[in-house]
This record gives C-alpha cells, sequence and structure tokens, in this order.
C-alpha cells in the first residue's frame, strides 16, 4: 500500500533470459507493491514454465493472468495486450506500474517515486519513467550531456518514440548502456535525473515500457480500442480525446533494455564493437552486465 492506496504491478510477459533482473527489483518493493500480475503474453512453453512455477513460488504476491481473448491478436504479439486489460485486472481503487520485462535496471526508490508522483498528479493520464533507452526520455538525456562522446559521434536520439535512429541501432543502444552502466556503477545518476517532471502537452506517442495510470481511468477506455496497439492509443488517442495530457517523471530513473529492431539489429548478439574513449565496447556484453548489477544469473 502507498498512502492507503493498493499499488500493482502488471506485466505482459514473458522471456526468461529478462525476468530474473526485473523480478530482483519488483521483489525488493513488496513493502509498497501490493500485487504482481504476470500476464502470459508469449508461447514459448519453456517461458511460460518459468513463470508458472516462480508464481507457484510466491503465491501471496504473484497473480498469473492468461490472454482471454485472440479478438486483438494473436498471444504474443503487441496487439495481444490489450486483452489484458480488463475489469478482472483493472481495479478502480489501485495504482498500477505497467513494466515490461526488459527494464534491466531500477534506480533506487523509482519504483516509489513513479508510484507517489502518480498519487500526487490527478491531471495527467499516464506518467512515464525516466526511461534510459526511450526514445523521448533519451533525447533528453542526450541534452543534459548523459552519453558519452564516441568516434565518429553520435547524432541526438530524435524526440519521438520510433522511426528514429535509436529505435533501428545497435550502436546508439550500445552507447547509452554503457553510459548509464558506468554512472550507474560509479554512483552518478543524479545527471539522468535533473528534470522534476517533462510534461507532453502535445501528446506525442512514447514507450510505456514503464508507465503509471489510475486504474479508474483505464476502466473508462476499456472497450473502446481503436485499432492500434495499446501505446500509439494510451499515449495519444485517448489522452486526446479527453482532454488530458501525459508526463514524464524525471526522478524516477530506470534502464529499458531494447527495442525489437535494436535486437534484430544485433544488440544482443553483434561480435563488432562501438569506441568509446578509446574502449572497445561490445553490445553483446549488456545484458550479462546488468545481471551483475542486480545480482542475479542467467537462466
Amino acid at each position: 500500500m502507498l498512502d492507503k492506496r493498493k499499488v500493482s504491478v502488471i506485466m505482459a510477459a514473458g522471456r526468461r533470459r529478462y525476468l530474473p533482473i526485473i523480478t530482483k527489483y519488483i521483489l525488493d518493493c513488496k513493502d509498497f507493491i501490493d500485487e504482481w500480475q504476470l500476464w502470459i503474453n508469449t508461447t514459448v512453453q519453456e517461458d511460460i514454465d518459468y513463470m508458472l512455477d516462480f508464481a507457484n513460488q510466491h503465491k501471496d504476491f504473484v497473480r498469473v493472468v492468461r490472454c482471454p481473448t485472440d479478438h486483438w491478436g494473436p498471444v504474443g504479439s503487441m496487439g495481444a495486450i490489450r486483452a489484458f486489460y480488463t475489469k478482472e485486472t483493472i481495479d478502480p481503487g489501485t495504482i498500477y506500474l505497467r513494466v515490461d520485462d526488459d527494464i534491466v535496471h531500477v534506480d533506487k526508490d523509482a519504483f516509489r517515486t513513479l508510484a507517489q508522483f502518480r498519487a500526487m498528479n490527478r491531471k495527467y493520464f499516464l506518467i512515464s519513467a525516466n526511461m534510459m533507452n526511450s526514445g523521448l526520455c533519451s533525447h533528453l538525456h542526450h541534452r543534459l550531456g548523459c552519453h558519452q562522446e564516441t568516434t565518429p559521434p553520435m547524432d541526438a536520439p530524435i524526440w519521438e518514440s520510433s522511426g528514429g535512429l535509436l529505435h533501428w541501432s545497435s550502436n546508439m543502444a550500445t552507447v547509452i548502456h554503457d553510459s548509464y552502466l558506468k554512472d550507474a556503477i560509479a554512483g552518478r545518476l543524479d545527471k539522468w535525473k535533473q528534470f522534476e517532471r517533462w510534461e507532453l502537452y502535445e501528446n506525442p506517442r512514447f514507450g510505456i515500457a514503464c508507465c503509471s495510470f489510475f486504474g479508474c481511468d483505464m476502466l473508462e477506455l476499456l472497450g473502446k480500442w481503436e485499432d492500434e496497439d495499446d501505446e500509439i492509443f494510451m499515449t495519444g488517442i485517448w489522452p486526446n480525446r479527453v482532454g488530458k495530457i501525459n508526463c514524464i517523471a524525471g526522478k524516477a530513473l530506470v534502464a529499458h533494455y531494447a527495442y525489437g529492431p535494436q535486437r534484430e539489429n544485433g544488440f544482443e548478439t553483434r561480435d563488432d564493437k562501438v569506441e568509446i574513449n578509446g574502449a572497445e565496447i561490445y553490445s553483446k556484453h549488456i545484458l550479462n552486465r546488468y545481471r551483475k548489477l542486480a545480482g542475479v544469473e542467467a537462466v
């Protein structure tokens, strides 16, 4: 509970190669997070078995939810996520943290900060965490001088969620993650949190890999999805319709591992390197560096 209000994590999952990392950070927050809903949005049986076994070990905290319909897309697709938002999963009096399974670092108190910011700011529809390797936030981070210099220099990520170079670039992701990891280890993450809030007046699309909403607000849009994925609808179409704006909570800092196109372009597997201040940095090592930071092992 947070200020007498229930807090629930919802997660469309799950890729077991990422899950042990985010599991560590969520379990560390059980003092105020009341429930963790694992929405099974995969057809990979090994991943499903992993989640079911984990849920069985944490019956008092973890709730497994199966996709109730394929109306919005087959299980495992982005579109299918819309089907999980129902009156059975969303309670009007609860604060929800929507967290993707590839959030690979959560700064100290970031989830609590996000939930508190949500509770104190009723006027926004969605509150986004300050999310590293995410279009809008990475644009701000670059302007704030958080990203290291490279050879050749890295262009600033453009101010949008998708369609820009960052969405596709393994090299840019490598630079951003290496910069963040070095600062996390050295205790220098304050420079990534130089703003309290960033209001999104024109309701641009942004990544919702870590965001928060009130259950009562989400219940108002159930059954009103249009032919878009939940991200496009929740960040742009619906807030415009109801006359609200969204906001980034600058002090709630988390690290998002990768967009699909970044992975498809070899972010987890490439053997080539990026040169950063004379050092050779390999993208395929990034995930293990986050595992080490979290103190967990691969599964």
